[in-house]
């Protein structure tokens, strides 16, 4: 089947003035929905979800773009400041079983990360007898192994058939649920389909597994402005990656 669709721009989320419209064949049989380490994981799953009665689409979440399958890839991405306070959150809260097991009983901890915290204590636990700041500094560390590097590959890859910000889909989900549909060729009926969907799927994941959806508290901006005063004394890595991608806090 082939489907009308502006070709618009030259970067991979297709916005900008319209140059022509061409008679394009739309490969919905490819869809994948892409997202790395507290960027998008769970919002991303719920999409797959909500699109399985109109797209074929699959769910990764630990995404490294390989030759041209950026081509036919959704990417959620989020500001890398957020992304390492959200990880801090998240990790400090125990819920991982990768997380909560010291290095000596788990052999999935990495070589970097038994350097940062030992082998008797887990990375979680590690967390919580920390001071915020270090606990932040620590969270940093961590993620200059992981996700980072999985995250500079792909914003050098070739550009995904779109990419989200987290934050912005948080901000106004309709929006940029929109923009989802247009590069899928949905209808607006099929799109407030998907968008219910989403909304019935959050609801009941929110009530097995709501550490995902706990809002930050009031040190949120106090701990963004740590994270980039101490990514400047480590060489402005995520300062670089957060102007690459032109997500917000």
């Amino acid at each position: 089947m082939y489907f009308t669709i502006l070709m618009i721009g030259v970067f991979g989320d297709r916005e900008g003035a319209a140059k022509a419209i061409v008679p394009t064949p739309l490969r919905r049989d490819t869809i994948v929905l892409a997202s790395h380490e507290k960027t998008g994981t769970v919002l991303s799953g719920q999409l797959v979800h909500a699109l399985k009665p109109y797209v074929n689409a699959k769910h990764d979440f630990y995404w490294s773009p390989v030759g041209n399958s950026a081509h036919n890839a959704i990417e959620f991405v989020r500001n890398p400041f957020s992304m390492i306070m959200s990880a801090y959150y998240y990790h400090m809260s125990c819920v991982e079983a990768l997380f909560n097991t010291p290095p000596l009983q788990n052999v999935g901890y990495s070589p970097h990360m038994r350097l940062l915290i030992g082998t008797n204590v887990s990375f979680c636990e590690r967390l919580r007898t920390l001071p915020r700041n270090a606990g932040l500094r620590l969270q940093y560390d961590f993620s200059i192994k992981y996700p980072y590097p999985q995250l500079y590959r792909s914003v050098r890859a070739e550009p995904p058939l779109l990419r989200v910000c987290l934050g912005d889909w948080v901000k106004n989900p309709r929006r940029e649920l929109s923009r989802v549909g247009r590069v899928l060729g949905l209808t607006d009926d099929e799109l407030e389909n998907v968008y219910g969907a989403m909304e019935t799927r959050k609801r009941r994941e929110h009530k097995t597994n709501a550490v995902h959806f706990t809002k930050y508290d009031e040190f949120y901006d106090a701990d963004i402005e740590y994270l980039r005063k101490y990514d400047n004394f480590r060489g402005r890595t995520f300062r670089k990656l957060e102007k690459t991608l032109g997500c917000g806090v």
